[in-house]
């Protein structure tokens, strides 16, 4: 078990089943059955990294999406995870109303301080993303949604 330290956080790196995180998450997530989240793991992927953050780091993602969902037709939130050139990868996608690039931008700017509309939700996930040399990219559509892609 290795474990590795930005200064804030201590990550303890060990082989995850992506599997069980998807299932933690649809068990935490199941009060919500008016929404339909999809869990898309078709190789059965293992990877290694702490399964504590990137729990948090999901569940935070779900929770943006439900909210994203609210008064949509036919909400729905998809979970993939595939591997690609001998790196991982996670991406989360909604249906909901989507977003311009300045409401993600806690996510890439340490500068960008945290406010009262913002919250702590994208600062939370940039820092823990760190932690575990996680890279997250974002690509959001007004009308179509938004898809979070972790690359691990």
């Amino acid at each position: 078990m290795e474990q590795k330290s930005n200064g804030t956080f201590c990550a303890r790196i060990q082989k995850n089943s992506i599997k069980l995180i998807f299932g933690d998450v649809q068990k935490h997530f199941s009060s919500h059955e008016n929404i339909t989240i999809d869990f898309e793991n078709n190789n059965d992927i293992f990877i290694f990294t702490d399964e504590n953050y990137l729990k948090t780091i999901i569940r935070n993602l779900t929770g943006n999406a439900i909210n994203a969902l609210q008064k949509i037709e036919n909400p729905t939130i998809t979970w993939k995870a595939w591997q690609e050139n001998g790196k991982f990868y996670l991406s989360i996608s909604d249906n909901g109303k989507g977003a311009d690039s300045e409401q993600f931008k806690a996510l890439y700017d340490d500068k960008e301080v945290v406010g009262i509309k913002s919250g702590l939700g994208l600062h939370l996930i940039r820092d823990l993303a760190k932690a575990i040399h996680c890279k997250i990219t974002v690509d959001s559509k007004l009308g179509e949604g938004t898809t979070f892609t972790l690359k691990l």
